[in-house]
Formats: C-alpha cells, structure tokens, sequence
C-alpha cells in the first residue's frame, strides 16, 4: 500500500483532481492498460490505469470527465452527461 500512497499523493498535488483508492466493488483497468477510461454512470469520476493498476479518481468542481479528450472538461462538452439545474446527470 506504500507505494500507493506516494502515487496517490504525487497525482494529487500535480493535478486538480482528488484521488480515492478503489472499494472491491469499483470498475478496474484492463490488465496491462495505461490511461484514461471513463468511470461508468458517474461523469464525475474516472479512472487513471498504470500498467493494469486502477485509481479512481474525481474531476474538479464544476467539470465532467470527457472520454474524446481524455481530460475533466465543463460538463456542456460531455455528451453523456447534461446538466438539470441541480447538477450533472450521466445519462448511459
């Protein structure tokens, strides 16, 4: 878990995003995979993979994860998500 911790922190603090580790019941990265892929029915989330490795990881106030730039984008440039007055809706 260590190294975890260190990753964890080094990608907060570079980043504008917050990182959680995952809960047995949270999407994984494919084994080997290095990226981004989108968190499923939450736009606000996503997940980072290192080598197979998943870290769920949450977009900024305000942003949505968009899947076509691999970055937390405002939610109107997200397609499957909308806004309704009281916040971001995932339609998948």
């Amino acid at each position: 878990m260590e190294g975890f911790f260190v990753l964890s922190a080094i990608c907060c603090v570079l980043s504008a995003v917050s990182c959680t580790p995952i809960a047995a019941n949270e999407p994984t990265c494919p084994r080997g995979f290095t990226g981004y892929l989108e968190y499923p029915y939450n736009c606000y989330k996503f997940l980072q993979c290192d080598r197979g490795r998943t870290f769920v990881m949450n977009c900024g106030p305000g942003t949505a994860f968009n899947p076509s730039i691999n970055v937390c984008d405002w939610p109107q440039n997200v397609p499957t998500c909308y806004a309704d007055g009281e916040g971001i809706i995932d339609i998948r």
